[in-house]
């Protein structure tokens, strides 16, 4: 797995350019917040993924990033998660193949 998230990446880039949270929010009209939640890879609390996934885009380029780059760290990681919360949603259902076989019945 990448030692960082789509979200450090961001955030790094952003604070060598030497620029504060709100002005970047200003000059790519993304609000603050949000931005705030991209930088903390805060899937939960970002858009749907298609506005999450232009944002990212957008941001990445006006930091000088590889925008397809982190992009791709950020669906790898919308990814993940999904499969993390399917896997929490998965409830033995108590079935016992074996139990619905008899002998000698096909």
């Amino acid at each position: 797995m990448d030692a960082m998230n789509f979200g450090d990446v961001l955030r790094q880039a952003r604070e060598r350019s030497g620029e504060d949270i709100v002005s970047v929010a200003r000059r790519i009209r993304i609000r603050p917040d949000i931005l705030e939640r991209i930088e903390a890879s805060d899937l939960d609390g970002m858009p749907p993924r298609g506005y999450s996934r232009n944002m990212i885009n957008a941001y990445a380029r006006y930091l000088g990033l590889n925008p397809t780059e982190v992009v791709k760290m950020y669906l790898d990681a919308q990814y993940r998660s999904q499969v993390e919360k399917a896997r929490e949603q998965i409830r033995p259902t108590g079935f016992d193949i074996s139990a619905g076989r008899r002998r000698g019945h096909n």
